[in-house]
């Protein structure tokens, strides 16, 4: 929990907002799925002791109990998965702070002919259409800092009759390959190619396609169609074996800067996008988080272990254990190849 405090901290515009107390005047007091500004509230508390002048660790009582008031399993003294924390609290903050007063209902599902109007579409303007559609039902600081958007096209193997569809992501998973004779070491691109690479879908997975109208083998391909301003990756560290998950423990190298911009998809000449990112030639990103999982035995489960942080403060880093503060080399930040968990990077304006 203090690992991911400590990183949302070093993430200057969002902290910016909850410690000036700009967030009070987005309290959104009517929205049921909240806590109508009580977790924000602790939050910016939490967050203003930790961006005191001289960089401190703080006991997050208070604020954890006010959060396991809203969510229960976080109870007790177990070490709980610090992705899975990360997501749930961006989620109440999201609901606590969403400018969205009454949400539109969502929109009914698409005609086949309409879809296929749809599928012909350039992928950006797809994107933005859906993005606006969105953004008609969810608007936050969270959404504008840390959610991106993730497209997922479905192939027909058969027909080539083609799905597609958009989901807003605020940590992107990436699995983390297995090293080979070949290729013995791994790093965040390999992680990268990997989510990205298009995979079949047969069998019981089969894609009921409209045009066959039936299942048929199919495949998928994910692409990125947004990059948020904040990105927080998350290494899939745990692979589940049945009822138990063990960690992978494979070295992971990754950059302190981090150049996005081929992922997105082009805009061909001539298409005025209907929602245009003002950043759309830079996507430049620079780490300033880390979070490291060290597990207590080989085998533990999910979320048990260990976490630490380490942040980029003032152009320096300092590594987080508990209530110990140390100021580090970046070399340091490098040589966490084998234990990091989550990266946190910031794009460069």
């Amino acid at each position: 929990m203090s690992s991911v405090i400590q990183c949302l901290s070093a993430t200057e515009q969002f902290a910016a907002f909850l410690t000036s107390g700009e967030y009070k005047a987005e309290i959104n007091r009517n929205n049921t799925w909240g806590t109508r500004g009580v977790l924000a509230k602790a939050s910016a508390q939490l967050i203003r002791v930790l961006r005191s002048e001289e960089l401190v660790t703080a006991a997050p009582t208070t604020f954890r109990n006010t959060f396991v008031t809203f969510k229960p399993d976080f109870n007790g003294n177990d070490q709980f998965d610090a992705q899975e924390f990360l997501g749930y609290l961006l989620d109440g903050l999201h609901e606590d702070l969403n400018l969205v007063l009454t949400r539109p209902p969502p929109p009914p599902p698409n005609s086949p002919e309409m879809e296929e109007r749809l599928e012909r579409l350039p992928e950006v303007i797809g994107a933005d259409l859906d993005w606006e559609r969105y953004l008609e039902r969810n608007d936050s600081i969270v959404v504008d800092l840390f959610q991106g958007q993730l497209r997922s096209k479905l192939t027909c193997l058969t027909c080539h009759r083609t799905s597609t569809t958009f989901n807003a992501f605020q940590t992107l998973s990436l699995p983390i390959p297995t090293p080979t004779r070949q290729h013995p070491h791994i790093d965040l691109a390999d992680c990268f190619n990997s989510f990205l690479k298009a995979e079949v879908i047969e069998g019981e997975d089969a894609w009921n396609c409209p045009r066959c109208r039936s299942p048929q083998p199919s495949s998928k391909w994910l692409s990125i169609s947004r990059l948020p301003p904040i990105l927080i990756i998350h290494l899939k560290r745990f692979a589940s074996f049945d009822t138990i998950s063990e960690k992978v423990e494979t070295s992971v190298d990754f950059p302190l800067e981090l150049e996005l911009g081929d992922l997105l998809p082009r805009v061909p000449k001539g298409v005025v996008r209907p929602l245009r990112d003002e950043q759309e030639e830079n996507k430049s990103y620079s780490l300033y988080g880390v979070i490291n999982h060290y597990p207590h035995r080989r085998g533990d489960e999910l979320g048990s272990g260990h976490y630490t942080a380490m942040i980029k403060r003032q152009n320096e880093w300092f590594e987080l254990d508990d209530e110990a503060v140390e100021l580090i080399d970046a070399e340091i930040v490098r040589e966490a190849s084998h234990s990091a968990y989550l990266l946190w990077y910031r794009l460069e304006s």
